[in-house]
């Protein structure tokens, strides 16, 4: 019982283990990376973190797409990353249109935002031109994170499936010559070795008649 227990628990770590270097430990890295850039790119805070979010959300999708070898996982993927850019574009729009403030809501105007709020004397207009200049800003910081994660990603995943399919094709040249050589010549080694006639039938020379 102990011993069966024991082993689970190795079956789970190594499961454990192998998750967090092949899938988590990859998004990490290049969701860091993206927002490192980011961070180089622009001083605004609420656009670092959205920039973070969406590598984070690209970095998940392009690994996926990127070690999968479904081609329905191919199909769909690009599909989900049309749909998020296309959303975005959208909110964009309501947020021009005064109809969805979700991305202003980051920063809401408050007497301390010199980052969207109105200038002394500025008007209603200019105030809410400049809330749509910050909704342009996320929105460009969202799918330029999206798409450079996704790419790199991809890549990643597509490094690892590459290695995974040199590996299986090793293995399947590794079978076939276990079973097409190694295996017979084992057989007749063990009969040979016990007494027993080859299964190979051996060719007998063929006498020539003299007369």
């Amino acid at each position: 019982m102990i011993d069966l227990i024991s082993g689970h628990f190795v079956v789970f770590f190594e499961h454990l283990i192998a998750a967090l270097f092949t899938g988590v430990l990859p998004v990490v890295l290049i969701a860091l990376v993206i927002f490192v850039i980011a961070c180089f790119a622009t001083t605004d805070g609420h656009s670092r973190r959205i920039a973070l979010l969406f590598a984070t959300v690209g970095a998940t999708i392009g690994l996926i797409l990127g070690a999968s070898r479904e081609p329905v996982v191919q199909a769909v993927i690009p599909a989900l990353i049309t749909l998020i850019t296309g959303y975005l574009g959208w909110t964009l729009r309501r947020e021009s249109l005064g109809q969805d403030r979700w991305l202003t809501a980051f920063a809401p105007v408050t007497d301390t935002n010199a980052e969207i709020a109105p200038l002394a004397g500025g008007s209603r207009e200019s105030a809410q031109a400049e809330k749509i200049r910050y909704a342009t800003r996320l929105v460009f910081s969202a799918v330029l994170a999206l798409m450079l994660s996704t790419v790199f990603a991809t890549m990643w995943g597509a490094s690892m499936r590459a290695g995974k399919e040199q590996s299986d094709r090793a293995h399947e040249a590794w079978l076939i010559n276990f079973k097409e050589q190694q295996v017979p010549l084992e057989t007749e080694l063990n009969r040979r070795d016990l007494g027993l006639p080859p299964t190979i039938p051996v060719e007998q020379p063929i006498k020539a008649a003299a007369e």
